[in-house]
């Protein structure tokens, strides 16, 4: 799954939704707190258990888009969250947020940002959400996710406070390891968003060991914005491809480096470094950032001698 980027028009209106909430805060320093963001929005946060659906059945009942019913027997939405592996919703009517209490603190973090993304977002008022398809067609409900998750970012983040943290310089997985936990947020969120806050080419991929096993490699492929616009023919087949013929078969800790080329679009060549880190919980983490356009080799021959 690749990242996309908004329209301009419209990641600056979420923007300003954001700035309200920061400066309702007094423009914090990281970490965010995100029990300040519920009191402040009037919020409601609660956790359920697939083994309790007390909570749940509660509400889901009276949830409705506009003044319709979405789900006449809430059975069907409790069978979403129990198979559908739904993660986290927002239920307008009573402001409430419901999160998958099983999550690691981390997804706990992103989740609850992403559903307060949903309720800050006026347009997003007449739908209800959730990490499934039911209440949208695909388009639609790939494009309020993009949306959702582009507020929990630059919530997360405080804006311009990751920005000016990331840009203009060289990083590595490390250092945005250590960024990442000034902000609270898990090593992964922060990369996927160093990528697309960086202004030089680079990428970032997110799936199964390179080496081992039969899952996604690429399950998530990152690009910077001059990445995707630069390096059209460069996916995730070709990012698979390159982290296996370097990475090592260890399952924990760093699986290694390498210098390699690219051709942009117009077939010049330019060299980039990438690092890989297996974690703990099993997935392979790879950041790739530009070095330096590849010299033009020009052949010279021999004139020929009559």
């Amino acid at each position: 799954m690749r990242n996309t980027y908004l329209p301009e028009e419209t990641a600056k209106e979420i923007d300003v939704q954001v700035s309200k909430i920061l400066r309702g805060l007094g423009k914090p320093e990281p970490p965010l707190d995100l029990n300040a963001v519920f009191q402040l929005q009037k919020l409601d946060p609660q956790y359920y258990l697939t083994s309790d659906d007390g909570v749940v059945r509660e509400t889901v009942s009276r949830v409705k888009i506009g003044a319709k019913l979405i789900f006449e027997n809430p059975v069907r939405i409790w069978d979403a969250i129990r198979h559908a592996d739904l993660r986290a919703l927002y239920v307008p009517e009573q402001r409430r947020i419901l999160v998958d209490g099983n999550l690691h603190d981390m997804k706990k973090r992103w989740n609850s940002a992403h559903e307060i993304g949903h309720s800050i977002l006026e347009w997003h008022g007449d739908y209800t959400f959730g990490d499934d398809s039911i209440t949208l067609n695909q388009s639609c409900h790939e494009l309020i996710e993009s949306e959702a998750n582009f507020a929990a970012g630059r919530l997360l983040f405080l804006q311009d406070k990751f920005s000016e943290r990331v840009l203009g310089q060289t990083h590595t997985l490390k250092s945005l390891g250590e960024i990442g936990k000034d902000f609270a947020n898990s090593w992964t969120a922060t990369v996927y968003r160093a990528v697309e806050t960086l202004d030089v080419p680079s990428f970032a991929v997110i799936g199964c060991h390179p080496r081992r096993g039969k899952g996604d490699k690429a399950r998530y492929f990152v690009t910077s914005r001059s990445f995707a616009n630069n390096f059209p023919n460069f996916g995730e087949v070709e990012a698979a491809a390159l982290l296996a013929s370097y990475c090592s078969f260890s399952t924990k800790g760093p699986l290694g480096t390498k210098t390699f080329v690219i051709k942009d679009a117009r077939s010049d060549a330019h060299e980039f470094e990438i690092e890989s880190f297996a974690l703990p919980q099993g997935d392979v983490l790879s950041l790739a950032q530009y070095r330096k356009k590849s010299p033009t080799i020009i052949a010279v021959t021999s004139p020929i001698l009559r």
